[in-house]
């Protein structure tokens, strides 16, 4: 065995080889919710539970969900309740005095943390080492104390149950993970089927009590009963049976949906644009009937008429082609009479607004002319014409202005005659009302009121402007 001196790089070696121990060491003991040593301490308070059997050092204090301490110590207040010493995270520290305390479980296994809200922002803090008030602690509910709540027969059914699901799970456990798996994408579809099943609430409830009503009967009748049960036997025990044929549709099931999504939302705005249309035709059913019954009677007319229809077919072989050269050769003259209906359009569409007055006129022609009367030694009877001619004051002399009991008009309103029973017709103007009367009045003139401007071709004036369309 030699001996010799240590070298300083063996003992800067044996210095680096023990640093590092120790690091290792500290980073497990941290990493395992261990304290640091020579770390100063943080934001400090205790929090007294009643009943934290389960709490342990070194737990995590959270909010919201989010770690911002540790449980660092655990003692007792010599009242049979623990008293935990929670240290906060210095950005989340201090806390206020409203704030409240309570025990969560991370796992049904019993992993226990301090759960806290840090108060409102408008109530004062809560100094170091500070106390939390009993009163803001909330108790916890332990899982045995869950069990605890329920009968003697009811946790024997509870524990056949469990039993029960671990008889069916066994050896399923593949399948439990993959229908896991697709909760996510079953819980998202779930979403559009549980919306329109919100959106058909009381469809939904009738459907309920309904069901209801048929299981109530069903309880009043056992041997209904027994036959429903076979029945659903046979029927499982033949799904069973066809268990690949089952497996193969659900895998399709979902291309099928997702095809008959964009078929749906084309048969939605569908419905939208029709829902209008049916309303219409809801009025109309009624007639549709009747219309039916004489279709019957006419179905041999209209049979006739298709049989006789087959020569006009034959025909427009040769027709159709004659047609058409006589369109293409009227072409120039299409042209050449393009202008005049430019012209002619503003005047058509004038007359069109007095499609009423118009009317009336050739019905005043007819009623002036259809009177008859027959002449002494006459053979027949013969027509004369019924003219009413007024008489008023400018008809007997010529007058320089119009009498302030002039009415005239003569750019009557579309429907302005309508209103010669409603407060008499609208004039043109009612300037000339202030000139004096040449002449003594016949009567008492209506009063005067000018007409309002009404819209033609675009513009709204006192009279029309034909103007010629642009080409």
């Amino acid at each position: 065995m030699s001996k010799q001196a240590p070298t300083l790089g063996r003992l800067l070696a044996m210095v680096l080889f023990a640093l590092s121990c120790f690091g290792l060491l500290l980073f497990l003991w941290t990493s395992f919710g261990g304290p640091a040593p020579l770390k100063p301490k943080g934001y400090r308070l205790e929090v007294p539970f009643d009943e934290a059997t389960q709490l342990t050092q070194n737990a995590d204090v959270r909010v919201s969900g989010v770690p911002i301490g540790k449980v660092v110590a655990l003692d007792t207040d010599g009242q049979g309740r623990t008293l935990a010493t929670l240290e906060l995270r210095a950005r989340y520290a201090p806390v206020h005095r409203d704030a409240r305390a309570t025990l969560r479980l991370k796992t049904l296994l019993g992993e226990t943390f301090v759960e806290l809200t840090r108060g409102t922002p408008d109530a004062p803090l809560l100094p170091e080492g500070a106390r939390l008030p009993r009163s803001q602690v909330q108790g916890t509910v332990e899982l045995d104390e869950v069990l605890r709540a329920f009968d003697a027969p009811t946790r024997r059914a509870f524990k056949r149950g469990l039993q029960g699901a671990a008889a069916i799970l066994r050896d399923r456990g593949p399948d439990l993970n993959d229908a896991l798996g697709g909760l996510a994408g079953t819980a998202q579809r779930g979403a559009g089927l549980l919306a329109v099943l919100h959106a058909q609430e009381d469809a939904l409830s009738h459907g309920v009590r309904d069901t209801g009503r048929v299981f109530a009967a069903l309880g009043r009748d056992d041997g209904a009963v027994r036959r429903l049960v076979t029945s659903a036997d046979r029927v499982l025990r033949t799904t069973a049976r066809r268990d690949p044929d089952v497996r193969a549709l659900l895998r399709r099931l979902p291309t099928f949906q997702d095809e008959l999504r964009p078929t749906l939302e084309e048969a939605d705005r569908l419905l939208a644009d029709a829902r209008p249309v049916l309303a219409q035709l809801r009025r109309a059913a009624p007639d549709v009937r009747p219309v039916l019954r004489d279709g019957t009677a006419l179905a041999p007319e209209l049979e006739r008429l298709f049989a006789d229809v087959d020569p006009v077919v034959r025909a427009s072989a040769a027709g159709l082609p004659a047609l058409r050269r006589t369109v293409d050769a009227a072409r120039p003259l299409v042209g050449v009479l393009d202008p005049l209906a430019r012209d002619l359009r503003p005047v058509a569409d004038y007359v069109g607004r007095y499609q009423r007055e118009l009317m009336q006129s050739w019905m005043n022609v007819a009623a002036s002319t259809q009177a008859t009367f027959k002449p002494a030694g006459a053979q027949g009877r013969l027509h004369y014409l019924r003219v009413l001619i007024p008489i008023w004051t400018e008809a007997l002399v010529n007058q320089a202005k119009r009498l302030p009991t002039n009415r005239h008009n003569a750019y009557l309103a579309p429907g302005a005659l309508a209103k010669l029973g409603q407060g008499g017709l609208e004039s043109f103007s009612c300037s000339h009302t202030s000139n004096p009367p040449a002449l003594p009045a016949l009567g008492t003139a209506p009063p005067c009121k000018v007409q309002a401007p009404w819209a033609f071709g675009g513009q709204t004036a006192a009279f029309p402007r034909l103007r010629e369309v642009a080409p």
